[in-house]
Formats: structure tokens, sequence, C-alpha cells
């Protein structure tokens, strides 16, 4: 057991894992460098500790006054370890470890696909049929856009809502 403890009033307890490239000396950690794992272990059927979930953090870019950082939370089942959520500096992936938009929630990969910027809020994609539901409020629009691998853009529903005057458009 690792216990941390604070009595200071407005700081709570904290435990750090730092890695620089000197044992020597603090120098600036590059790109891609692994920055620290927490591992959640047990004992497998053959009596050896095994991880069977973890958080792993690496350096995403070059450091400035701050570490770009990109965070995997990741599980294990019987055979694999899978990477289930994805976290860098503005987007989320769920099944995905390079999100596109801010949140890219991926069953299965439909492709290469480029992303536009007018649909990158949420991105839900599958291998197969996918669905989601859009809410806004009045005076707002929504969109639901549909892309392939060799088309970017090959429909769009836009609807809307505003003092009882409905939108609904097929592009």
């Amino acid at each position: 057991n690792l216990d941390t403890y604070s009595t200071s009033t407005g700081h709570g307890a904290s435990l750090n894992l730092r890695h620089t490239n000197s044992t020597s000396t603090t120098s600036e950690t590059a790109t891609n460098t692994l920055l620290g794992t927490l591992n959640f272990m047990g004992v497998d059927n053959g009596g050896n500790w095994d991880t069977g979930a973890g958080i792993q953090v690496s350096q995403d870019g070059s450091a400035g006054e701050k570490v770009p950082s990109k965070m995997y939370f990741f599980v294990s089942d019987n055979d694999s370890t899978n990477t289930i959520m994805t976290m860098d500096s503005a987007n989320i992936g769920i099944g995905q470890e390079s999100p596109d938009g801010k949140l890219h929630i991926e069953s299965g990969s439909a492709g290469t696909i480029s992303t536009l910027a007018y649909a990158d809020d949420l991105i839900v994609e599958n291998s197969g049929a996918v669905g989601i539901s859009l809410r806004s409020p009045d005076a707002n629009s929504g969109n639901i856009v549909w892309q392939s691998a060799t088309n970017d853009n090959v429909a769009r529903i836009y609807g809307s809502y505003n003092s009882g005057n409905e939108i609904l458009a097929f592009e």
C-alpha cells in the first residue's frame, strides 16, 4: 500500500512520477518520451504478476513552459491489452488512440477519412452501421455529415428550430 497525506489547506496529497533524460541533471524531455505508467496488477493463473489495467502518459510534442502530453487508459482481457480511452491536450478518443475531434468514439475503423472542421466535435466511427442523437437550443443548428474513405463530403443533414420555424435540409 502507498498512502499520501496533505495537512495544508487548499493543497491535496500528490504522487509525482518524474522523468528526465539525465541522471545527473534535469534536462528537457523529448517528444514521444514515456513519462510514466501506473499499473493495476493481479496474479495470473501461472502465479505471475500481470497488469490488469493502467494509465500511461507520454510527451506529445516539444516542451515549452508546459509539457504537452497524451494520456492512455488501458485494460487487459484474457488475450491482450487494449487502449480504451486516450486524452491529449484537446481531444478524447474512446476506442481510438489518435482522436480526430473533441470526442472520437470508434467501435471499428471506417478507413482513412479526412476530418471536416465544421463536423469534428463528435465523431462516431464503426466498420458497420453507426448512429447518434443531436440536441441543440433554439436558434441553433445541428449537422450530420456522412463521409467515406473516397469522399470526404458524401452528404449532410442540417436541422434547426427557431420560434416555431423548423428547417430540415438534405445536401
